[in-house]
């Protein structure tokens, strides 16, 4: 799991004790990446493209067609920050 805020991610860390915590997610990828089955990004749009691109690298490599990306669904640029 990977959150960069820890104590907004403290409920979810608490319900997965035993699962790694990782405040970096390349760091998370870079050490993870054999490991890591799904990944949920969940951000901003500054961050959105960056995130998603760098786990589809990992999963391009061994489930070429099983990748997918989406941008937080909004109707303003100004809702995507929010």
């Amino acid at each position: 799991m990977c959150d960069v805020n820890e104590e907004k991610a403290a409920p979810s860390f608490k319900l997965f004790p035993d699962v790694p915590k990782y405040q970096d997610f390349r760091k998370m990828l870079d050490e993870m990446d054999k490991q890591i089955d799904a990944v949920i990004v969940s951000t901003d749009r500054k961050w959105s493209f960056i995130c998603s691109a760098m786990w589809q690298r990992c999963f391009l490599a061994r489930f070429w067609n099983t990748t997918s990306s989406a941008e937080p669904l909004s109707i303003t640029l100004k809702q995507t920050d929010a």
